[in-house]
């Protein structure tokens, strides 16, 4: 939906300085766009739970002021909603990111009312693994046959989360993942842009 590039590499340094590390490479920094920020602190740059916990606060704080005004929406992705939302989907928000910011840069952007339900990672970290935030959109999704439902993201783990659950997966190539990594997943389809998306929504 955006790009939070600039905003997440800014934040996830700052946790990293909060602990005395540095990360000057912002290839390598692609790969934590996408999973839980612990799972990223712990498994990438071996934090201990205490360096992980101090690390995510020191990201948090910076990014509820400024990191998330520095995401950048793709382009095509208000006509996209505008489409489903005048087509009558139910629309909800999947996201590993706590509730409070995500909530800021949909307002920030002006299309918090596009979705029928945000499901957002926990602060506790109990919810903030893809599979158990998809099952808590699942909740609140009622009457809706999962045959009839399509998650949609660009990292494998939103592929792998629809799986869990028996959902179908479409992947965008406009995000961070590869096409080999999207491949993997077996999704039903592959969109270059939000527009290519729209058409294999509405046509299917």
């Amino acid at each position: 939906m955006s790009d939070p590039r600039e905003g997440i590499f800014r934040c996830f340094r700052l946790g990293l300085h909060s602990v005395g590390l540095d990360e000057p490479d912002d290839e390598r920094l692609r790969a934590v766009i996408g999973p839980p920020l612990y799972q990223s602190y712990t498994e990438m740059y071996g934090l201990s739970h205490e360096q992980a916990e101090k690390a995510i606060a020191a990201y948090r704080e910076d990014y509820a002021v400024l990191g998330y005004r520095q995401n950048r929406l793709y382009d095509g992705v208000i006509p996209m909603l505008k489409a489903l939302r005048e087509a009558d989907f139910f629309i909800a928000l999947a996201t590993s990111k706590p509730e409070g910011p995500t909530i800021d840069i949909l307002r920030h952007f002006g299309i918090e009312l596009f979705f029928d339900f945000v499901a957002a990672a926990s602060m506790d970290h109990s919810r903030s693994e893809k599979d158990k935030v998809i099952a808590y959109a699942l909740e609140h999704a009622p009457g809706i046959p999962r045959e009839q439902m399509l998650m949609v993201g660009d990292r494998r783990y939103d592929l792998l989360g629809a799986r869990t659950h028996g959902l179908d997966g479409a992947g965008v190539l406009y995000g961070y993942g590869s096409r080999e990594e999207l491949e993997s997943c077996n999704p039903v389809f592959l969109a270059q842009s939000p527009r290519e998306l729209t058409d294999f929504v509405l046509d299917s």
